[in-house]
């Protein structure tokens, strides 16, 4: 609600009651204020480029999702709108499939199960292994099915020579 009560505040009075704003501030998870700035700007300069006359829903969804929010700029960004991945990608796997669709999957799928349970609902999960055993696509097809965000990390991103400075770009990482 106070994305799409920011994204009318900031569109020109005679668009905002036509569009459909609640459709774009779905898309825009993570994004600030200055973000859905540049949103705006971008759909209106998309709109003079192309020599529309009128704003459409059109033009500021494409500017949704052809922008990023300051805190995930410097990530690697991972398409998770992908449709076409799914489990039978993964070959195997069924304990690793089992539980990441109970952490991850079932507190999406039954909230008002969840909400009344004593326990917290996990926030994220932390992928770990050697290289080629299917991290990333596993992360993949879960973000997919879930329309869930995800950082792809590798490990030299994090490393440093200089002592705490690895724990920092951990930190840093999880933050966003």
């Amino acid at each position: 609600a106070d994305r799409s009560d920011a994204l009318r505040t900031l569109l020109p009075d005679d668009v905002a009651g036509r569009l459909d704003v609640e459709a774009a501030a779905k898309r825009c998870d993570g994004f600030v204020v200055g973000d859905l700035c540049r949103v705006v700007r971008r759909a209106l300069l998309q709109t003079t480029v192309r020599g529309d006359n009128v704003l459409t829903d059109e033009h500021l969804l494409a500017a949704v999702d052809a922008s990023r929010p300051v805190g995930q700029r410097s990530v690697q960004r991972v398409d998770n709108g992908d449709a076409g991945r799914n489990w039978d990608e993964v070959g195997g796997m069924t304990e690793v499939r089992l539980v990441l669709t109970q952490v991850l999957l079932w507190p999406l799928q039954y909230p008002t199960l969840f909400s009344s349970c004593p326990i917290r609902v996990s926030r994220g999960v932390l992928l770990h292994g050697p290289s080629g055993c299917g991290k990333t696509l596993i992360a993949g097809v879960i973000a997919a099915q879930s329309k869930l965000n995800f950082i792809a990390v590798k490990g030299p991103e994090l490393l440093s020579k200089y002592i705490g400075a690895s724990e920092q770009s951990v930190r840093e990482t999880f933050e966003r």
